[in-house]
């Protein structure tokens, strides 16, 4: 990684040198970005902003309902019928008295090793996802979910022929795959604002994953876990011996597994180096905001570990930590990191002296990340 940052850092002082003052706000460079890094093939037909942001948000997992994705000419019908158990949306997608074939198209905005998901109602399906054909069970008389399996999705649309048996159903697709690292702003996309080299520069810190590399300030905040919202089987012990609780008590789980979900706000919008304090013989997994998932084996007694460098705004986020069995929690700990203007624009070489970064300095950084950064 530092010799990707010395060579980053040795091609971009050059280009930069001569920078001209732009007039760019920063939907123009989440428009640039998007189709200079080849990622546009993730939008529909007329994107709108918030298409552009889903693809930089790395978000990578997606719903669809069966329903809204069929074509006119699939012989299917759809149904409301709530005899089978409980269903997404208002319908689902029914087969006939024969096998009857749905096609199902899908866009998906980022690419990935995805694993897909169905809720089906009937056995012996049969999915055929590009040159793969796959059998999958389900249950008769009973909606079920089903995993397909994991495949290779490019960006764009998808389809996915379903054979539906006699008499069987189809509610929804579901598309999993980790997400990526957000490209965004620590306080998040204002596209109306004009472009600055800290907004190039925290995102180039992003793509190529140099955030853990900012400075370290060295005051932590620390949420204690035990101010959590717990669920009935949780417990609040003040035991010690496995070591001293950091606000005189813990969560511990009961004798099966325990989620707890523990909400905190940030003193501010920044970089933040996010770390737990907990115990368990099993990995403990958790999951920041419903999109970043982490998975740490934390040992026996209570042990500090860092989960990752996360971007948040000041407000409220939510970490949902699933406790193994006797495994438990103590506390979160918050680390800001420096990404201040000059440590920013230091670490990455981009140079502001200039005035704002105008659409040459954009299209020469842009080129660069498309050689440096790590795939998407």
């Amino acid at each position: 990684m530092k010799t990707l940052l010395t060579l980053f850092l040795v091609i971009l002082f050059p280009v930069m040198a001569a920078a001209t003052s732009g007039n760019l706000t920063q939907r123009d460079w989440v428009r640039n970005l998007t189709t200079g890094m080849g990622w546009d093939f993730g939008l529909p037909d007329e994107p709108d902003d918030a298409d552009y942001l889903r693809i930089l948000s790395g978000e990578r997992q997606f719903f669809f309902e069966a329903e809204n994705h069929i074509q006119p000419t699939d012989m299917v019908a759809r149904k409301y019928l709530r005899n089978y158990g409980p269903f997404s949306g208002k319908e689902w997608v029914s087969g006939v008295a024969r096998t009857s074939y749905a096609h199902l198209k899908c866009l998906i905005p980022v690419s990935g090793d995805y694993l897909l998901s169905t809720r089906l109602l009937g056995a012996d399906f049969k999915f055929t996802i590009g040159n793969q054909t796959i059998e999958v069970k389900g249950e008769d008389r009973v909606f079920k979910d089903v995993e397909v399996g994991r495949f290779q999705f490019l960006a764009g649309e998808q389809e996915i022929t379903v054979a539906i048996p006699p008499g069987g159903g189809i509610d929804s697709l579901t598309f999993y795959a980790p997400n990526l690292t957000p490209i965004a702003p620590a306080e998040g996309w204002r596209l109306d604002d004009p472009l600055e080299w800290e907004d190039l520069a925290v995102n180039t810190l992003q793509f190529l994953d140099l955030l853990e590399w900012l400075p370290r300030n060295t005051e932590a905040v620390t949420i204690e876990a035990e101010t959590a919202d717990l669920p009935d089987h949780a417990e609040i012990s003040s035991a010690n011996h496995l070591g001293h609780p950091s606000g005189g008590s813990w969560v511990r789980a009961s004798s099966e597994l325990t989620r707890v979900s523990i909400s905190f706000q940030p003193p501010r919008s920044g970089v933040y180096l996010l770390s737990a304090r907990a115990l368990g013989n099993d990995a403990i997994s958790l999951q920041l905001d419903e999109s970043l998932d982490f998975s740490r084996k934390f040992g026996p007694s209570f042990t500090t570990l860092e989960l990752g460098t996360v971007t948040l705004s000041d407000e409220e986020h939510t970490l949902v930590v699933d406790l193994p069995r006797r495994a438990g929690i103590d506390s979160l700990q918050l680390t800001p990191l420096d990404i201040s203007q000059e440590t920013s624009l230091a670490l990455t070489g981009l140079d502001m002296r200039s005035g704002r970064p105008g659409g040459i300095e954009v299209d020469r950084l842009i080129n660069l990340l498309r050689i440096l950064a790590p795939e998407r």
